[in-house]
């Protein structure tokens, strides 16, 4: 199982005793529980866990459980992200369309 690093700034952490993560997988819409999460240190309110997710995950999210409260659930982060263009590819790129543009307005 991959593992998936979620990062997060608690507001006044010392009202959070615990957290729960689940996941949704391909082709399926119920959520399920995330069975090993390690901490990881950060500051006094960022935080930062290492959710081990199966690899049909697709998305996961978060809850905080207080001493009286449970919160919602977070907003689902996807598991696998798009990586950004490098900014000299991105430009490369950019320069390729404009000439290409230029080249068809030409004709």
């Amino acid at each position: 199982m991959p593992d998936f690093v979620i990062h997060w700034h608690q507001e006044m952490p010392e009202q959070v005793s615990a957290w729960e993560f689940q996941f949704q997988s391909v082709g399926s819409r119920e959520w399920t529980f995330v069975q090993r999460v390690d901490p990881v240190d950060g500051c006094v309110d960022c935080f930062q866990a290492t959710v081990e997710l199966p690899r049909t995950a697709l998305f996961v999210r978060s809850r905080s459980i207080g001493s009286v409260e449970v919160s919602e659930w977070s907003r689902e982060l996807p598991v696998y992200s798009v990586p950004e263009p490098i900014l000299v590819t991105a430009i490369m790129l950019g320069v390729l369309w404009i000439a290409i543009l230029g080249l068809v307005k030409s004709q």
